[in-house]
């Protein structure tokens, strides 16, 4: 499985760059809660990957970006070398980037963390859910629990940051 960590995937608004403090999503935010345990999520059910994507709308999968008029995930097409021979690929764009929640945190413990969360996840050792709101837990059903990082410019050091933490499955 190939896990690309990089926020370039999705990019940020710039009209939030010199207001941190607001929420991409139109919330308050308070960046000091990130660095406390928050509260803990009670499964209310478990949904596989398979249902979760055929109950999805496929359109909100990808989007224009907002600031550029670029599509999202552009980078999708670089991996179908390893699809066709039968690798899993996850793209994921971090904290604070678009769609997400809070400001961009380039190179700061909270992006590693974020990263290594995901791995955890692939690896079964972290619980995730189906979205922001509700308690549905989807798991990495299709994961063989072994992840290799990669990544292009910044989004490359992203692999060397989380393999720091020694978290477990990354090969």
């Amino acid at each position: 499985m190939i896990y690309d960590p990089t926020p370039y995937n999705v990019g940020t608004i710039p009209e939030n760059y010199s207001n941190c403090e607001k929420m991409y999503i139109e919330k308050e935010f308070d960046y000091q809660k990130l660095y406390t345990k928050g509260e803990k999520r009670k499964t209310a059910g478990q949904v596989t990957t398979l249902k979760a994507a055929s109950e999805a709308d496929s359109e909100s999968w990808n989007y224009q970006l907002p600031s550029t008029n670029d599509t999202g995930y552009y980078y999708g097409d670089m991996y179908n070398y390893y699809l066709v021979r039968g690798f899993a690929v996850v793209e994921a764009s971090g904290i604070g980037t678009y769609g997400s929640e809070g400001f961009e945190l380039c190179g700061m413990d909270l992006e590693r963390d974020c990263h290594k969360a995901v791995v955890e996840w692939l690896t079964g050792d972290r619980p995730a859910f189906t979205d922001r709101e509700n308690n549905m837990e989807i798991k990495a059903d299709w994961s063989n629990g072994k992840i290799a990082m990669t990544g292009c410019s910044y989004g490359g050091t992203l692999p060397y940051e989380v393999a720091t933490t020694g978290v477990k499955g990354l090969v």
